[in-house]
């Protein structure tokens, strides 16, 4: 009998073994795999979030070097610009010129076309100047280069108040195929 009870390998009870002692090593190779695909996924996230904080911040820093770098050139050409029209106010020329016009000795005439002259002459040997005007204190243009369709557009414009005796007097403007920005100065200042 003793034979006779040994259990076949083809028998329920074996197979019933074999199939939970398969299903735990499924269930632990199922939960080691989501382990590892979580683990992946958390290491996948947090290196994309560190990445992209880095890159931004790196972006944004050389952005803002670039931008600072920009502004000094555009606040140094604005100072030489200022520079030029403070020198030009300045010509021991054009300064007597205005004063024989105040002490009428000399024809409003002659004055234009002395003054005309001059300033046609500055224009034309100075690069990047569009025209150049000499008004009144009303705004009135008593004298210009060429072009005068300029000088008619923008002479008499309010000067800002915590400057009222030179520097840049209206925003920069597409003027014909060119960005231009108006600079005074006081003659004789």
């Amino acid at each position: 009998m003793g034979a006779d009870v040994q259990e076949r390998p083809d028998s329920p009870s074996i197979s019933r073994r074999s199939f939970l002692r398969s299903s735990i090593v499924w269930k632990l190779t199922l939960f080691v795999g989501v382990l590892v695909a979580l683990n992946g996924g958390v290491l996948i996230g947090v290196a994309y979030v560190t990445t992209s904080s880095i890159l931004r911040d790196q972006i944004h820093q050389r952005l803002s070097t670039v931008a600072t770098a920009r502004q000094a050139m555009l606040a140094n050409a604005l100072r030489q610009l200022e520079d030029r029209a403070s020198q030009f106010a300045k010509r021991t020329r054009i300064q007597r010129l205005l004063a024989e016009r105040a002490g009428g000795t000399i024809k409003p005439e002659q004055f234009r076309a002395e003054t005309d002259a001059i300033l046609s002459t500055a224009r034309s040997s100075t690069t990047g100047i569009l025209a150049v005007w000499i008004e009144d204190e009303s705004g009135r243009v008593l004298a210009s280069s060429e072009p005068d369709n300029l000088a008619a557009e923008y002479s008499g414009l309010k000067r800002p108040g915590e400057k009222p005796d030179g520097g840049p007097v209206v925003l920069p403007a597409r003027i014909g195929g060119s960005i231009g920005l108006v600079f005074s100065a006081v003659v004789g200042g």
